[in-house]
């Protein structure tokens, strides 16, 4: 999936399944386009972090008698998501911004909102202003909330060395 554009994905699903019978909403084909197009992305910034996720904490569990959930739900899974999580934080935020994208499919969005008020208004500046800020307001927010998350698992002892 890393190798096809989103934009053609997100018209595939749109504009290319009801061609073999399957019809999507515009929203449902956006966010089946999103969730399978950073998915991919989000899988492998896992997968990485579980690479570089030192064996030892594993073979300690196993000494100790923890079971094989146990051993993930406890120790894999908490170091794992919390060093990925900048990762994570990175990736959600260039997902933000491909929503702009979804507009094409007839999805109301930010950026279709902020179109559609400069049509009516005649007021193109005003509007991709407002919706620039918008963007920029999300991607702050979703910024602090990776850090106090991280913050939060670092105080917790959720990292691993």
């Amino acid at each position: 999936m890393r190798a096809i554009p989103f934009l053609i994905l997100a018209y595939l699903l749109y504009y290319g399944l009801p061609e073999i019978g399957i019809s999507l909403e515009a929203w449902t084909a956006g966010l089946v386009a999103l969730i399978i197009y950073h998915g991919a992305y989000f899988f492998e910034i896992l997968r990485s972090q579980r690479r570089v996720f030192s064996s030892g904490y594993i073979e300690a569990a196993v000494a100790q008698g923890f079971s094989r959930y146990k051993i993930f739900t406890r120790i894999i899974l908490p170091n794992i998501v919390s060093s990925a999580l900048p990762l994570m934080g990175n990736q959600l935020i260039i997902c933000l911004k491909d929503t702009a994208f979804l507009s094409i499919i007839t999805v109301q969005e930010i950026t279709a909102a902020a179109n559609s008020v400069q049509a009516t208004y005649f007021i193109p500046f005003n509007a991709f202003i407002v919706a620039i800020a918008l963007y920029w307001a999300i991607g702050i927010l979703l910024e602090l909330l990776i850090k106090r998350l991280s913050a939060w698992g670092a105080k917790r002892g959720m990292s691993h060395a």
